[in-house]
């Protein structure tokens, strides 16, 4: 499993990553908002979950979560944070945050957090869209969106479209198909 860690503080990011690298996981750490952006943004890295500091220098660990998110990137994330009042815990929930930890904080409480978050199914997402580059459909309300284009499609359009992003890169004919 690979986890993105933006952290400003190298001791407690040192902490955390020896922890987790040695319960397996693999780490791509980032000491700043600007180059955790960079991390967060680039779908290639493939992470499974983010932990992410609310406070960090040059760019805040809200807004880069808030980036994830309008890009689609909905692995799980954990914020951690100074930040203790209840307004602020909503701030980061609404914000696009599936969990929550005030610093300072137990490892083995994190480590109990990631494995909460990563053994939710996929389905457990309350979202109906699916995406694949920068497309992205909303099978609900059967629309599609390259931004800045979004079209409105027929059931069967959206059914179709549903297919090819469930099986991408798989070839259909006349006599093989998925909706069987």
């Amino acid at each position: 499993m690979k986890i993105l860690l933006l952290e400003d503080d190298k001791h407690l990011a040192s902490l955390i990553k020896d922890e987790l690298i040695k319960q397996g996981y693999s780490i791509d750490w980032a000491h700043d908002g600007e180059l955790g952006m960079l991390y967060a943004l680039n779908t290639d890295y493939a992470y499974d979950l983010a932990i992410i500091d609310r406070m960090l220098p040059i760019i805040d660990g809200l807004s880069i979560i808030k980036a994830m998110r309008k890009k689609g990137i909905l692995i799980p994330i954990i914020i951690t944070t100074g930040l203790a009042t209840v307004e602020d815990r909503i701030e980061g929930l609404d914000g696009g945050a599936d969990d929550y930890l005030v610093k300072p904080f137990y490892l083995e409480e994190l480590l109990a957090r990631i494995r909460a978050l990563t053994r939710r199914p996929a389905a457990l997402n309350t979202t109906d869209e699916l995406t694949y580059g920068d497309l992205i459909l909303d099978c609900t309300h059967r629309t599609v969106t390259r931004h800045p284009h979004q079209l409105t499609l027929t059931q069967k359009e959206t059914l179709l479209l549903e297919t090819f992003l469930k099986n991408p890169e798989t070839l259909f004919s006349k006599t093989r198909h998925a909706f069987d």
